[in-house]
C-alpha cells in the first residue's frame, strides 16, 4: 500500500505516491496473483504532461512474468487497463491520444497503436519488423525510430518511414554475446528535440557508450518528399 509509482518535485524534494501496487489487486482480479512478485515498469509522461503510462508486471517463483499496460491522469485517480493481453513489451507515446506498443494482440505479435481511454488498437504496418525494438515517434508522427535485439550478434539501428512504409538501417552494431541478461546493452534510441541527431547506447567498441548519430539527411529526404 505504501509503495509504488512516485511524483517528485525537483525543485522543493517533495514527493507523493501516485499509483500504489495495491491497488492492480483491483484490475482482472487474476488467480493467486496475491501470492506473486509485482512491480512497476517504464513510466512515461505524455506529451502534454496531463497523463502517464506505465507497465505492471508481476510473476510467482519459476514462472514467466506477466504485463498489463496503464494510462493515468497525473492525480492517479483516472486509470485505464487498456490491453487484453499480457504479452506487453515496449511503447512510446505518438501524441497526447494515441501511443505506439510491441504486443501480442489477437494471436499476433508486433507494433500497433493504441487510442488512450478507449483501448481502441490497429497495427501499425504490415511492413514494420515484427520483432520487439525500443520505438518512438518523431513530433510530425511519420517517422518510428527504433532498434532490435542481437541478430547473428548484431543489434540494428532503424529509421520506418509510415508515409512509404520503407524501413531505413541506420547501422548495425556488434553486441558481444557473453554480455546478455540483466547486464545487456540495448541500442534505446533516442530523439533529439531538435530531431537532427539520435543518441543510442552500445558496446561495439568494447565499451558501455552512448553515441550521437546525426540523421538529418534522412529526415530532410522525409521532408522534401511531403512538398
Amino acid at each position: 500500500e505504501n509503495d509504488g509509482i512516485y511524483f517528485i518535485d525537483l525543485e522543493s524534494g517533495k514527493y507523493k505516491l501516485i499509483v500504489s501496487l495495491s491497488e492492480m489487486l483491483n484490475y482482472r482480479k487474476e488467480e493467486n496473483v496475491e501470492n506473486s512478485y509485482g512491480w512497476f515498469n517504464h513510466t512515461l509522461f505524455s506529451p502534454d504532461g496531463k497523463r502517464f503510462i506505465f507497465l505492471n508486471r508481476w510473476k510467482k517463483e519459476g514462472d514467466i512474468f506477466k504485463t498489463r499496460i496503464f494510462t493515468s491522469d497525473i492525480s492517479g485517480k483516472e486509470k485505464y487497463d487498456l490491453l487484453d493481453t499480457y504479452l506487453i513489451s515496449h511503447f512510446d507515446w505518438k501524441n497526447e491520444k494515441e501511443f505506439i506498443v510491441w504486443a501480442e494482440i489477437e494471436d499476433k505479435r508486433g507494433f500497433w497503436i493504441v487510442e488512450d481511454k478507449t483501448g481502441k488498437y490497429k497495427p501499425v504496418s504490415e511492413r514494420i519488423q515484427e520483432e520487439d525494438g525500443h520505438c518512438s515517434y518523431s513530433k510530425n508522427e511519420r517517422f518510428i525510430l527504433l532498434d532490435t535485439y542481437p541478430i547473428e550478434n548484431y543489434r540494428y539501428l532503424k529509421i520506418f518511414d509510415t508515409e512509404t512504409e520503407k524501413e531505413i538501417i541506420l547501422g548495425k552494431f556488434y553486441s558481444l554475446p557473453e554480455i546478455k541478461g540483466e547486464i545487456r546493452c540495448d541500442l534505446h534510441p533516442r530523439w533529439s528535440r531538435s530531431e537532427k541527431f539520435i543518441s543510442f547506447d552500445s558496446i561495439h567498441e568494447g565499451y558501455r557508450r552512448v553515441y550521437i548519430m546525426d540523421i538529418s539527411e534522412v529526415i530532410n529526404l522525409g521532408k522534401r518528399s511531403e512538398k
